[in-house]
């Protein structure tokens, strides 16, 4: 889905544009997948936006505990992630962190919690 902010119009890809929210005519889709694919390209469209801002592409890191199925879904997380804009970092000083941990493991949920205090330092008052 191709969405364009040149002006407050139908687009040929017949997409409402306004200044603020692109919503396809006739609404955000309600089947999937294009709900995902709506709401992937506005998320696209936002990275690339702070890209642009900051001069450089925006990082992601993705650090997991807990059991190989957190292992899995930590894949998958990636994938969405890079294909929403992102680059892969390589530490927690990337511009967005995500921990995935396991629930029914305590140890991991304690670890999370250890890891989080580290990330203070790296805190801003403007968030994106």
């Amino acid at each position: 889905m191709d969405l364009h902010t040149n002006d407050s119009s139908e687009s040929a890809a017949g997409v409402f544009v306004s200044d603020k929210c692109q919503i396809p005519v006739g609404g955000i889709p309600q089947q999937e997948p294009d709900r995902q694919q709506y709401y992937m390209a506005l998320c696209r469209q936002k990275v690339q936006e702070i890209s642009d801002k900051l001069g450089r592409p925006l990082t992601c890191f993705i650090s997991t505990f807990g059991c190989q199925m957190n292992a899995h879904d930590s894949e998958k997380l990636l994938g969405i992630l890079l294909e929403a804009g992102f680059v892969e970092g390589t530490s927690e000083e990337s511009d967005f962190v995500l921990y995935n941990t396991c629930t029914v493991r305590e140890n991991a949920n304690l670890r999370v919690y250890g890891r989080l205090g580290c990330l203070r330092p790296f805190g801003t008052d403007e968030a994106y």
